[in-house]
């Protein structure tokens, strides 16, 4: 059986990162230079991303 501790867990992630891309979309549609800031860093810590050559 699995422990519903993990279940609670994995689902307040599932929350977390669906509403974090959800309010990325609303500021992208109302910040035209906030498509600029998520190209270049990350989305959930304020890191700069890798660059891939």
């Amino acid at each position: 059986m699995i422990n519903p501790g993990i279940i609670g867990a994995v689902l307040l992630t599932l929350l977390f990162l669906g509403s974090t891309v959800f309010t990325e979309s609303i500021s992208a549609v109302k910040y035209p230079a906030y498509a600029e800031y998520r190209r270049t860093m990350s989305m959930l810590v304020p890191l700069p991303r890798q660059r891939v050559s």
